[in-house]
């Protein structure tokens, strides 16, 4: 029982209760996933059963698109409305003037996330910091927003629609508070939707609680890295693998730097390049094979 589920979060249960509803309907005890999701925020959890969550560290998780509303005129601690308010009383940007200063979003930008995250400092959370009375000091960090589109916005309830592109480690929520700011104003998002990471979206997802075998839905890994370079190896060459011993690859590309090796069809290990065409085994997922 190996292989990927396109999960779809509702709002309020956490990741790890996911994962853990997760474990419970499939009798399973390895389970992980591609990116934490806020509490209150919902959409597309890309969650690893059994030995394919050796290979979580060689997903594709981006881009990741998001939507996401703003209300203006307040922004809470959390940034979103899970959060107390902490200032109040802006005026609602126009249109133009929003659309403007979605210009400046764009690219490389830093960003500081907000004081309710898993951000660690020295070994403790920043939530967990923030429900102790503690104000952390975070640090600027530097993420890629590829796209940001004003879906809708309405001036009178001084509200907006928007969806963004962005880099892994993205805090919407700052985004939030950051555009606010730069319009001279305070907000505060109304909702946070991730529709998807890398080339799977919520389209692919099943809800845990109308799906009876999500087995059925299992995407294996060999699915997942289609695009990237798999080589299926002989029994004696698998052995060798799994006894770590360097492997001299010429069937492929002197710029692959990794290589997937699969034994019947499956992905059993992966290997990366140390030398030119000379491979070592990085992750193995199994050393048993029938």
């Amino acid at each position: 029982m190996n292989g990927f589920l396109c999960v779809y979060k509702p709002p309020g249960p956490t990741s790890f209760k996911i994962i853990s509803q997760v474990r419970r309907a499939l009798n399973i005890k390895k389970v992980g996933h591609c990116g934490t999701l806020d509490p209150a925020a919902e959409g597309l959890l890309l969650i690893a059963i059994g030995s394919s969550t050796r290979l979580l560290q060689y997903v594709t998780i981006e881009p990741k698109i998001y939507h996401f509303g703003i209300q203006f005129g307040s922004e809470t601690d959390s940034c979103d409305l899970e959060g107390l308010v902490i200032s109040q009383g802006g005026h609602f940007p126009s249109e133009i003037d929003l659309s403007k200063t979605l210009g400046h979003f764009s690219g490389r930008i830093k960003q500081v996330p907000p004081l309710f995250s898993a951000v660690k400092i020295a070994g403790t959370r920043a939530c967990d910091l923030a429900r102790r009375g503690v104000t952390p000091v975070l640090k600027e960090r530097e993420i890629t927003v590829h796209r940001l589109e004003l879906v809708s916005c309405n001036t009178v309830n001084g509200t907006a629609e928007l969806t963004v592109e962005c880099s892994t480690g993205t805090y919407v929520r700052s985004l939030v508070r950051d555009i606010s700011r730069a319009c001279g104003t305070y907000g505060t998002a109304t909702y946070i939707k991730r529709v998807q990471i890398g080339r799977y979206s919520t389209d692919d997802s099943i809800r845990l609680d109308e799906t009876p075998d999500p087995l059925e839905r299992l995407i294996s890994a060999k699915e997942i890295f289609r695009n990237d370079v798999q080589i299926e190896f002989d029994r004696s060459e698998i052995e060798k693998i799994f006894q770590g011993r360097n492997m001299y690859i010429d069937s492929v590309s002197p710029e692959s730097s990794l290589v997937y090796a699969t034994f019947r069809g499956e992905i059993v290990a992966v290997l990366r390049k140390i030398e030119v065409q000379w491979y070592h085994p990085e992750t193995v997922l199994t050393t048993k094979i029938v």
